[in-house]
């Protein structure tokens, strides 16, 4: 095998590695934990009665919440306090804002003042209120919803276990005296 092939065997196997690690981790934290944030709609849930869609969220600190006008009328994301302000969203713009500092933030649209909604920050890597947690080593029950996690997550495992063995043997390939 030449040099280039092995070398370009070993960054394969290295980086199906990698990325099958990144999806190790990814399945194994909660979105919450992994500062994904959350997203929050304004939607029309009667007629002429509009509502921000989830109400309420959890976010951790350093997380983003985005905010999509799903109506054909216009809304604000206005803070109570004065922390964050949209403008005007016309149909499907959206307002991102990122929490750096733990706490509850109530808002509202300065249009519509019958409108509310919450944003709880947490403090980095902390439970969200409420929020059930499992000891350590203890299964969760199924819950017939057809997760594919498990899979996802034996499946990486299996890229990252397939990776490994193509690397040693790459490895161990260089190493072969040439005769």
């Amino acid at each position: 095998m030449g040099q280039v092939a092995l070398t370009r065997q070993v960054m394969q196997a290295a980086g199906g590695m990698l990325l099958a690690a990144a999806f190790l981790t990814a399945g194994a934290l909660p979105l919450a934990a992994q500062g994904t944030g959350a997203s929050v709609a304004m939607t029309e849930p009667a007629e002429d009665r509009y509502a921000f869609t989830p109400d309420a969220v959890t976010i951790p600190a350093g997380a983003a919440v985005t905010w999509t006008n799903r109506t054909d009328a216009p809304r604000t994301v206005t803070s109570d306090t004065g922390a964050f302000e949209s403008g005007r969203l016309a149909e499907n713009q959206t307002f991102r804002f990122t929490f750096t500092t733990p706490g509850t933030y109530a808002y509202h649209c300065s249009i519509h003042p019958y409108m509310h909604g919450t944003v709880t920050v947490t403090a980095a890597g902390a439970v969200a209120p409420g929020a059930a947690v499992a000891p350590a080593g203890a299964r969760l029950p199924r819950t017939g919803a057809g997760s594919t996690g498990g899979r996802t997550i034996a499946a990486a495992a299996g890229l990252v276990a397939t990776g490994a063995a193509a690397l040693a043997a790459a490895l161990r390939a260089r190493r072969r005296p040439r005769w």
